[in-house]
């Protein structure tokens, strides 16, 4: 059962069977997606976190990130992972889902991005890190990890990026 602190933000892993989602936010999604996650699953684990703040006494609504909540559960019932397993979670404790915050964080996850290429997603993060935004907000955005940012940042010459930034 989890049990959510003070904190601004959390990240933990999660078990399936502690999760729900809010009805409203929930987007349809085809079967050949939930098959792909399913099968992407099983040989690689989940990848990307989902988003959920606490609903009730000991609960979470995932706000983004029910195709693979979906996907998870189906594979549950199938016998094919734990009861137990977990994913990974990223818990808001003090999010209002109805402020602008809230809703550009559950539609960032929803809304179906052009994948960017190696130099563009660096000229990003480039972009983002002289606005003053951390390089753990930066790996948030792009869904990696904080030492990725670093490293792009680190390794890009402004000779690299041309006239692109």
């Amino acid at each position: 059962m989890f049990k959510p602190s003070n904190l601004a933000f959390i990240q933990p892993s999660i078990k399936v069977s502690d999760l729900s989602w809010i009805e409203k936010m929930h987007h349809p999604v085809d079967r050949e997606q939930i098959e792909a996650l399913k099968s992407s699953i099983l040989t690689k684990g989940i990848l990307q976190k989902l988003i959920a703040v606490p609903c009730g006494e000991a609960g979470l609504d995932v706000i983004a990130g029910h195709t693979r909540l979906m996907a998870a559960a189906e594979l549950i019932s199938e016998g094919k992972i734990s009861q137990d397993y977990e994913v990974p979670v990223r818990v808001f404790v003090d999010l209002d889902t109805s402020s602008a915050y809230g809703l550009t964080t559950t539609l960032n996850k929803v809304v179906i991005r052009a994948q960017m290429d190696f130099c563009d997603e660096c000229i990003a993060m480039v972009r983002l890190s002289k606005k003053g935004m951390k390089a753990i907000d930066i790996a948030d955005i792009f869904d990696c990890d904080t030492q990725t940012v670093v490293e792009r940042l680190l390794n890009v010459r402004p000779a690299s990026l041309g006239a692109r930034t």
